[in-house]
């Protein structure tokens, strides 16, 4: 007998984007349609940043794959190398895994490697809590990238989506304004 669950793979790099994620998660872990592939990787296997998988674990989460990438460096030569060593870890986990849909949040650096990953393997994207721009930072360029392989594009918690960007822009097909907004 085949398992006809729909397999959402949602990718989790820090505490900070755990905490955003933790209620989503619950929800997909509880849903019987839904077969919940947890990544972790980044900050939460990092001793320099607690270990936080700890939590992840303690929140009764089954881990789908772990992935080491995080380089101890605050250059942009050590982020480039980050994104680097976790696309290679991720193309054999999304490879091997392939789910029909991979579930990013935010627009942080990490997320270009998974991003970048699901559109190689032709897995489509969800991506939550983009849109904030954050002066300086590479966020904005982030948010373009994952938004060109959406399936869906939900805002965060102010209830914008990307200020408009990523829909009026043609990237994503619909948009949703989620949270408090």
């Amino acid at each position: 007998m085949t398992d006809a669950r729909r397999r959402i793979a949602v990718v989790t790099t820090s505490r900070a984007d755990y905490s955003h994620l933790y209620w989503s998660l619950r929800l997909l872990a509880e849903d019987g349609r839904v077969g919940l592939k947890l990544i972790v990787m980044g900050a939460h296997l990092s001793p320099e940043f607690g270990v936080t998988i700890k939590e992840i674990e303690k929140d009764g989460f089954a881990i789908a794959a772990r992935i080491e990438c995080l380089l101890s460096s605050d250059s942009d030569v050590g982020m480039a190398k980050t994104i680097g060593v976790a696309t290679l870890g991720l193309a054999d986990t999304l490879g091997e895994m392939r789910p029909d849909i991979l579930l990013l949040i935010a627009d942080r650096y990490e997320m270009l490697a998974p991003a970048a990953v699901a559109l190689a393997l032709r897995i489509p994207i969800a991506h939550i809590e983009g849109g904030e721009i954050s002066e300086g930072a590479i966020d904005d360029a982030v948010r373009i990238i994952a938004a060109r392989r959406n399936r869906s594009e939900i805002g965060s918690t102010t209830g914008r989506i990307g200020d408009g960007h990523c829909v009026s822009s043609g990237d994503i097909s619909r948009g949703h304004a989620g949270g408090n907004g």
